[in-house]
């Protein structure tokens, strides 16, 4: 059956008129870059950055049960900052008397630390939430999607024909970059996440880091705990300016700057700043450290 089917088909094709199977390859060439354009514009319209955007906003109702556990462990966790405030405050004492260094100024300063440290545990919340508003704020003030205009899809898939990639080649080649720059966008939503949950256990553990500084002043464990917390949040405005400049570059490439290039080398280079895009934004937190220290 196989065997006599090919036959028929070779015997059609043999006698096809040559308009007829001209017209028949066009519709198929049509049919695919059709197919290849709807794809591209698919995958550069701004759905997923203003996903991604959303994500990096711990404001956001996605993490509200994430949110919603820490805030418990943070309310179970924070007797015990209480209590670790006073252990420290006792082992500094002893630690002073057992090297006879309790002066009226030792132990003034010592008290100030007290007050200052339990001023800090009991009102952790309040601080906590003044720094994660102040993060929202600043990624608010800085994400713009409406920036990131159409980058020309059509005046690519021009380019590709103009190239010679044409029909299932331009199909292919479509589907190619579009399974890239979901690898992109799934690193860069994984970043995202990972970000909040490292905010979030950071968050539910301070009553205990905040309790001890009684040693270092504003080098004390507290402070480098409330600054490394701080630099968790700010991370989130590091991966906005990242995904921002990454998917202007992706975009750029379309525009006068690529026009040297081949269509499928434009295509190439836009899906590579894409990834590079997705694995800078991973590393804001590495990033962060470098300003906040």
């Amino acid at each position: 059956m196989t065997y006599l089917t090919t036959m028929v088909y070779a015997f059609i094709m043999a006698h096809m008129p040559v308009q007829l199977s001209n017209a028949i390859a066009n519709l198929v060439d049509n049919l695919f870059t059709n197919w290849a354009t709807g794809i591209l514009k698919s995958t550069y319209n701004t759905d997923s950055i203003e996903t991604a955007t959303s994500l990096v906003k711990l404001s956001n109702s996605v993490y509200a049960d994430l949110f919603s556990i820490v805030n418990s462990v943070f309310s179970a966790v924070k007797p015990v900052g209480f209590a670790l405030v006073t252990t420290f405050f006792l082992i500094h004492m002893f630690h002073m008397a057992t090297n006879e260094q309790i002066t009226i100024e030792s132990l003034a300063k010592l008290f100030i630390a007290l007050i200052v440290t339990v001023g800090i545990v009991g009102n952790l919340d309040s601080i906590i939430n003044a720094l994660l508003q102040i993060g929202d704020d600043i990624i608010g003030g800085i994400s713009n999607v409406s920036d990131l205009n159409d980058p020309g899809v059509d005046e690519l898939v021009d380019k590709l024909k103009d190239d010679g990639i044409l029909g299932f080649t331009m199909w292919l080649s479509s589907i190619i970059v579009w399974l890239m720059h979901i690898v992109a966008t799934v690193i860069i939503y994984m970043g995202a996440i990972s970000r909040a949950l490292d905010v979030g256990w950071r968050i539910a553990l301070a009553p205990i880091a905040a309790a001890n500084a009684f040693e270092g002043g504003a080098n004390s464990n507290a402070m480098r705990y409330l600054k490394s917390l701080f630099g968790a949040i700010l991370a989130g405005a590091a991966m906005i300016i990242i995904m921002q400049a990454g998917f202007t570059l992706s975009r750029s490439f379309f525009g006068n700057s690529g026009s040297s290039y081949s269509g499928f080398t434009r295509l190439l280079l836009s899906s590579a700043a894409m990834l590079a895009t997705g694995m800078a934004a991973t590393g804001a937190s590495a990033k962060v450290k470098e300003v906040v220290g």
